[in-house]
């Protein structure tokens, strides 16, 4: 017999997919647990899951609020994160768990929000496993966390690459049935955009909503601190915001 339990951070929103999803929970009796950071459970000999956020008191934030685990069996351990950002990862890595892990489930599909370079110090993975979906519309994953990953000599594994991927160990060592991501792949997929570190005057204007004086903006930001590490950061030039920026984010990479 199998148990089946839900584990889920506890707060409420309106949505009709979260209201069926409390349907199903009610319909089939599944046991509901609000997840905690701190709760841990032997789930079989020298396999242990633990959660690491959120913690007490919660904020109405969903994506600070996901639940984050550690699998953790013999000597090979799983990170799940969830929809976490860098925030919440902040938190994760300031409560002192000791998070190194050789797998790591990345934050919110390969969001330019999440996976920052401190996280993945803390991780240390040997694999990365994104799931994402085929020509999404949000562009997951982000340019800028195929490179950190790849820099950190990480092996990357995507499901719009690679479909289902599946990890098997016995607690001692792993296997990946699939091979992993070629980082080289990206540059193909990014060959017609612009990159916003490099880019000069003119190839600036041949972005959407960008004319002479925000490319400038632009150049005068990074003379004044820097390459972007993250393509939202060009919300902060002068002349755009979120609105240009949604227009402009297919167009550029970093």
């Amino acid at each position: 017999m199998r148990l089946i339990r839900i584990i889920d951070p506890g707060l409420v929103h309106t949505t009709a997919t979260f209201e069926e999803y409390l349907t199903v929970i009610d319909e089939k009796d599944i046991k509901f647990i609000e997840g905690r950071a701190g709760m841990k459970k032997e789930l079989a000999p020298e396999l242990f899951f633990e959660i690491l956020n959120p913690k007490e008191p919660l904020t109405d934030d969903l994506h600070l609020e996901n639940i984050v685990g550690q699998l953790r069996y013999d000597q090979v351990g799983f990170l799940f994160t969830g929809d976490i950002e860098a925030d919440g990862e902040e938190e994760i890595i300031n409560r002192s768990y000791d998070i190194e892990n050789q797998i790591l489930k990345v934050a919110h599909h390969g969001s330019s929000t999440s996976t920052t370079s401190e996280f993945l110090d803390a991780v240390n993975p040997e694999i990365a496993v994104i799931q994402v979906g085929e020509d999404n519309r949000y562009g997951h994953p982000a340019d800028e966390v195929i490179n950190r990953l790849a820099n950190a000599g990480v092996e990357i594994y995507r499901n719009d690459y690679q479909g289902d991927i599946v990890v098997t160990t016995d607690g001692t060592s792993y296997s990946v049935d699939e091979e992993p991501y070629d980082p080289e792949d990206r540059e193909e997929d990014t060959a017609d955009k612009i990159n916003i570190n490099t880019a000069d005057h003119e190839t600036l204007q041949e972005i959407t909503g960008v004319g002479p004086s925000i490319a400038d903006n632009i150049i005068e930001y990074r003379d004044t601190y820097g390459n972007f590490s993250m393509i939202e950061e060009i919300k902060e030039v002068s002349g755009i915001g979120e609105a240009r920026f949604e227009d402009m984010k297919e167009e550029i990479t970093i």
